[in-house]
Formats: C-alpha cells, sequence, structure tokens
C-alpha cells in the first residue's frame, strides 16, 4: 500500500484519483523508467500493468491535444472496473497519424494503431473515443473483448494505399504488400460491442481493395452500429463473419463504398454462417464494385474520375450473402436458410442515387449541372427531361449494358430477378424524386419504367426547401427495357437533387 501511494504522490500532476476513479493525464513524466517520460501508448500500458501504478477501481486515460504516431498492442485491464481512453480536451481531439516521420511506420503490429487484446483470458469494459486515427493500414481491432464501445472517433486515410513505404513480398509470383487493410474498425470473438457516431473515409487497399471494410466483424456476438458516416470504402463498408450473430445496423450514412452496404462471408467448409443481422433507418449511397471501375492508378485519381457501371449496381439491396451457407460445416446451426431475408431484416431503409450520376442516361436541351460541389443538382428548364435507368434493380446474369445469360435472352425478368418486388413477397419500395419547391406551381410527369404518363403537382412552399415525391416502385415493369424511365417538367424551372429508393411509404 505504501508503494501505491509514493507512486501516486510521484505522479501527482498527471494522475489523479477521485471516488474509485483514477484519472490518467497523457503524455506525463515520471521518475524510473528510461527518459522519465510516459509519452507512448505502448510505454502507457506497460505503465498501468504494474500493480504499483493502476490503483484499482475504474480508469480515465485523457489523452493531451496533439499530434501523435504510435501503435500499441494494449493488455492492461482493470478487470471488473471500467477503462475509459477519451480526449482530454473534446474539441481539440488528438490525431494519431502513421505519416508524422518518415518513412511512414504503419507496418507496425500488421500495420494496425491499436490492438486490444488480452495476453490470457478476456478484456472487458472498455470505451475508446474522440480520437482521431489516420494513415494507418489498418485502424481499431478488438480481440477476445468483452463489453467493448468505439465512440466520435474519425478514421482516414486506412489502408495500404497511403503507406507505400509498406514492403512487397512475392505471393504467387506476383508483389503484394506485406500488410493489407482490412477495417478501420475489426472485432474477433467478441461480444456487446458499440460502434456508434464515428466517422470512417477513405479506406482503401491498392493491391487487394475487395478487402478493405469500415467494420469487419468476426465471430462476434450482441454488436450494436449506430449513426457512423462511412464514405469512400474500397469494399463492402460493413462485413459481418464466421458465426457474428445479432447485430443491429441502425441510423448510419454509408456511401460511395464497394458492391453493398452489408455483406456476411465465410470460409467455405471451415466457418459458421452469420444471422440475425437487422438493417433500420440506414441512409445507403452509391454502391459500386470498385475493383471493376478504376483504370487509373492511384486512390485519389482514381475516385475522381469514378465512372459507374450498371452491371453489380445492387446497391439498393444493401445485403449481400457473399458465400452460399450450405458450403459450411454440418454442425453449423444456421447453415440451411432458404434465402438472404433468412439472415438480414430490412426496415425503415433510404438508398439514394444522386440525380447528377451517371445513371442519368440521357437528357434534353435545358438541362443543366449545378456548380455546387457540397450540395449537386440538376435544374431543369420547362419542357425538358431526363432519363433514368434503373435496369441496376435487375440482379442475375444480365446487366442493362450486356447479356451474360446462357440463352443470349434479354427481354424477360424470368432470365434475372427483379429482387425488389420479387425477392421477398412481403416487402414493398418506393421511389422517392428529392425535387425543389418554391411559391409558385410546378408539375412533373413520369414515363416508362412502369408508371403511367400522369402530371404530378409539387407542393407550394412559402419558403423554397426541397421536397420527395413518392411512387411504388416499378409497379407495372415487366421486361428490362420498361427499367428505363423519363422525368419531364412541364410547367415552370424545377432542381432535382436526388432519387430514393425507400422502404418507407410517406
Amino acid at each position: 500500500m505504501l508503494k501505491k501511494i509514493l507512486a501516486a504522490l510521484a505522479i501527482s500532476t498527471s494522475l489523479q484519483a477521485h471516488a474509485d476513479i483514477q484519472t490518467v493525464i497523457f503524455p506525463f513524466n515520471t521518475p524510473g523508467i528510461g527518459d522519465g517520460i510516459v509519452d507512448t501508448l505502448e510505454e502507457l500500458d506497460s505503465w498501468l500493468q504494474k500493480p504499483e501504478n493502476y490503483l484499482g477501481g475504474d480508469v480515465t486515460i485523457k489523452i493531451k491535444p496533439g499530434i501523435y504516431s504510435d501503435s500499441v498492442s494494449w493488455n492492461f485491464s482493470a478487470g471488473e472496473n471500467k477503462l475509459l481512453i477519451t480526449a482530454q480536451d473534446t474539441k481539440d481531439i488528438p490525431t494519431f497519424d502513421a505519416c508524422v516521420t518518415t518513412p511512414c511506420n504503419a507496418g507496425q503490429l500488421n500495420g494496425y494503431f491499436f490492438r486490444l487484446e488480452p495476453r490470457a483470458g478476456r478484456l472487458k469494459n472498455v470505451t475508446i473515443q474522440y480520437l482521431k486515427i489516420k494513415n494507418y493500414v489498418n485502424g481499431i481491432y478488438l480481440n477476445k473483448v468483452d463489453n467493448v464501445s468505439v465512440f466520435k472517433s474519425t478514421f482516414e486515410r486506412i489502408g495500404s494505399a497511403f503507406n507505400k513505404n509498406i514492403p512487397s513480398v512475392l505471393i504467387e509470383g506476383k508483389p503484394e504488400r506485406r500488410h493489407n487493410g482490412y477495417a478501420a474498425i475489426a472485432s474477433n470473438n467478441a461480444t456487446n460491442l458499440r460502434i456508434e457516431y464515428n466517422t470512417i473515409q477513405n479506406a482503401y487497399n491498392d493491391d487487394r481493395p475487395l478487402l478493405m471494410h469500415g467494420v469487419y466483424l468476426k465471430g462476434t456476438i450482441d454488436t450494436t452500429i449506430k449513426s457512423n458516416t462511412m464514405n469512400m470504402i474500397s469494399s463492402d463498408p460493413i462485413r459481418i463473419r464466421n458465426s457474428s450473430e445479432r447485430v443491429l445496423v441502425t441510423a448510419n450514412k454509408i456511401s460511395n463504398s464497394g458492391m453493398v452496404a452489408v455483406s456476411t462471408f465465410e470460409d467455405d467448409g471451415v466457418e459458421c454462417p452469420s444471422f440475425a443481422i437487422a438493417s433500420t433507418a440506414n441512409s445507403f449511397g452509391m454502391m459500386f464494385p470498385f475493383i471493376e471501375i478504376y483504370s487509373q492508378p492511384g486512390f485519389d485519381n482514381a475516385w475522381a474520375k469514378k465512372a459507374y457501371l450498371n452491371e453489380g449496381l445492387v446497391q439498393g439491396q444493401g445485403y449481400k450473402v457473399t458465400v452460399d451457407p450450405q458450403q459450411s460445416p454440418t454442425t453449423c446451426v444456421h447453415r440451411n436458410v432458404l434465402n438472404k431475408w433468412a439472415v438480414f431484416d430490412s426496415q425503415s431503409n433510404t438508398f439514394i442515387l444522386p440525380a447528377t450520376d451517371a445513371r442519368v442516361i440521357q437528357s434534353s436541351s435545358g438541362v443543366q449541372l449545378s456548380d455546387s460541389a457540397e450540395d449537386p443538382y440538376v435544374r431543369m428548364a420547362p419542357g425538358s427531361a431526363l432519363a433514368f435507368d434503373t435496369n441496376m434493380f435487375f440482379v442475375g446474369c444480365n446487366s442493362s449494358i450486356v447479356d451474360t445469360c446462357a440463352d443470349q435472352n434479354t427481354p424477360s425478368i424470368a432470365d434475372d430477378q427483379d429482387l425488389f418486388n420479387a425477392d421477398d413477397s412481403n416487402k414493398a419500395y418506393y421511389l422517392k424524386l428529392e425535387v425543389k419547391s418554391g411559391n409558385t406551381p410546378k408539375r412533373i410527369r413520369f414515363s416508362g419504367g412502369g408508371y403511367l404518363e400522369e402530371p404530378i403537382e409539387i407542393p407550394t412552399s412559402a419558403t423554397t426547401e426541397w421536397v420527395s415525391l413518392s411512387l411504388q416502385l416499378h409497379p407495372k415493369v415487366t421486361n428490362r427495357a420498361e427499367g428505363i424511365f423519363t422525368v419531364t417538367t412541364e410547367s415552370n424551372e424545377l432542381l432535382v437533387r436526388s432519387l430514393k429508393i425507400t422502404e418507407i411509404d410517406n
């Protein structure tokens, strides 16, 4: 006990204990270590594991504002007590940047910034929040943990593309990076995770882009993924694997990323299927098969020159069971699921297609793209028209460009699947056109795509604002050609911002 008291007094300016909560302000000076300064997370982890330094009870680590560049395999545990790692000042959060030094140090710990994993047993009751992590190959890894939360943190420039100094090795005779990115936040053998209010931006591998995800769960039970923003991720933003169950994906904003928003994956014949994945109130933007789109090397250049393909554009579905569950071992509980809706429960989600993207396949005179980078929209003069290609709703062996079916016969839906209507007879989807209202009457007309050629009045408003017009999706489509529909303005100028597919009829 005397040792603990003396240790606490020696670092009184950086450690405070109040009501069973031990607070450590990091970094700090302390006697008894090499340079007298605890200024890396690895040193902090080792320091806390010494019995004279951990005073018992809950621990709060407050990281001072600044730029840091270290990586850590964190083993310290407060037992049944709570460990909080947070910013000292939430308005000036610390940045961990692997490329502060030259060359970048992101090859440490297989490219991970923070590996939370016990040396034995399990680690529990940990919260990591208010951090900014950039230029690492991987972000936070949670292994053999229970009751862990990652809150209000920012992950940007994650993946091998941002770390050119990672050495290459020969794999099957081809050079490949020694470390690949897998996720901004990954877990394995974990329970009760909360991943909420984070931003994940620009996560990309240059060698193997389909390996990179925003959140990657493996063997993880009871997880909430809530109110996160994920943008520009080279593969599916949320990947769920190997017997992960009871996952709630809710209120997230996901766009400009891999083929679908949420997917499952299992190693054939080895791992068991994941199950009970609920998706509610999310906003899914453009999803696309990243690897098939870009021909120019370099992440930034490729993204700036994106050209969406119709093939594979099934972002409206949002979900995919990547591996047939029946290929899993016979001992797996959920190997006999009938279709993906036995794995995913999708309710009240919205799928957004910007009116300025390449799905606008034809336009008449009088249609102009706005110059606003932050809020792009299309300006339509009276009498002008836009044609939208909705053939991406049909998936299977056909695309709206090439017929790859064995019978080389494209007209019939029977060749494919209209998943918005046929995959689940109990579900209904609605198409919404987001337009600008005003104090003058406006009217538009839908034609093609199974829609009746009826004019629709746009509600007037004393204040100019965006409003949504809703129609049931594909009410009378009988063949692929009807997947193209046209919007025509009949009176007064109209601004169109986006086209949405939604599970909400309002």
